[in-house]
């Protein structure tokens, strides 16, 4: 009912959904939090007034805390692309997403051998050192290097893509043009048949070069298409 429709998240947050929502994301009945999380990933999608209010709730630090206490990977896997819809365009999450821990969980994620939660944990870490220095810091780490360079051999070509854009950031090299994006995009469509939307393809074929701003927001964007698809 919100996911990509902004008078319904509007109407949620107007009738004080947020809060009970992000009290339900540690529920002990799993099925009830998975149900949560989704929500509050619908509600945050492409929308900055309800990031900051899920923010301002818990939020965060409530996925912070699913990542870290559930067992069951799908719902490690909605959580983490949850927690990319509340950092996409949105420099303050991304920051509160790291200082809770968010960015050693992931690295631990990336060595997981469910190639989905791979995938999304890179993707959100990607989407954490754009445009963050302190997040760029964080990453460099020595120990986390080594986890990094290993997923430059992964299976998933989509994987492999993003790792190396995050080792990119990490170098302090130029951001990743908007042709790689794009190709990003349809390799996700050819690899999951998962199309990506429509406006996203036709804005991103329409710029070349590097990504300045004020682009920043389509790229952010771009990646949430990529790494989360249309669906939990």
């Amino acid at each position: 009912m919100a996911l990509w429709n902004k008078v319904n998240q509007e109407v949620i947050r107007g009738v004080g959904a947020i809060e009970p929502l992000v009290r339900l994301l540690q529920h002990k009945d799993l099925e009830v939090s998975s149900r949560a999380v989704t929500a509050v990933w619908f509600l945050a999608e492409d929308n900055k007034e309800n990031q900051d209010e899920i923010q301002r709730n818990g939020g965060v630090s409530a996925l912070i805390n699913v990542l870290l206490t559930v067992d069951k990977i799908s719902l490690k896997k909605s959580a983490t692309q949850t927690l990319m819809a509340l950092a996409v365009n949105n420099n303050a999450n991304k920051s509160v997403i790291a200082d809770q821990g968010g960015i050693a969980i992931l690295v631990g994620f990336l060595k997981d051998e469910t190639p989905a939660l791979r995938k999304c944990a890179i993707g959100l870490l990607w989407l954490l050192v754009i445009d963050n220095i302190d997040n760029q810091n964080a990453l460099r780490q020595v120990n986390n290097l080594p986890v990094l360079e290993a997923l430059l051999n992964d299976n998933d070509p989509i994987v492999k893509r993003a790792t190396t854009a995050v080792l990119k950031h990490l170098e302090v090299k130029p951001p990743m043009s908007r042709d790689a994006a794009a190709e990003a995009l349809l390799s996700l469509a050819v690899v999951n048949s998962v199309p990506p939307a429509q406006s996203q393809l036709d804005h991103l074929s329409s710029l070349t070069g590097t990504i300045q701003p004020p682009e920043y927001q389509e790229r952010d964007n771009a990646l949430t298409v990529v790494f989360s698809g249309s669906n939990p």
